[in-house]
């Protein structure tokens, strides 16, 4: 049984976006996406399954960078 796109769009969001792992989120990605899957964020193109990758890791930091903190200077878990 093929999955939805709606199982797609939660499969990358939650394994793909959500990944703090770079193993897993490649395996993931690997899964998803094709070989020559093109990423476009903020103006930029991001071509091929490694760079998507490191976009997202990318991205990742920039966010959590911005994430409000707690007492223990760690982004809050909400």
């Amino acid at each position: 049984m093929s999955d939805t796109p709606a199982d797609l769009m939660l499969k990358n969001l939650s394994e793909v976006f959500g990944e703090r792992d770079s193993e897993r989120r490649m395996a993931a990605i690997e899964n998803l996406y094709s070989e020559d899957a093109v990423f476009f964020e903020a103006e930029q193109r991001f071509a091929g399954r490694r760079a998507i990758s490191d976009a997202i890791a990318a991205l990742r930091d920039q966010l959590v960078a911005l994430a409000p903190t707690g007492r223990s200077g760690q982004p809050d878990a909400r």
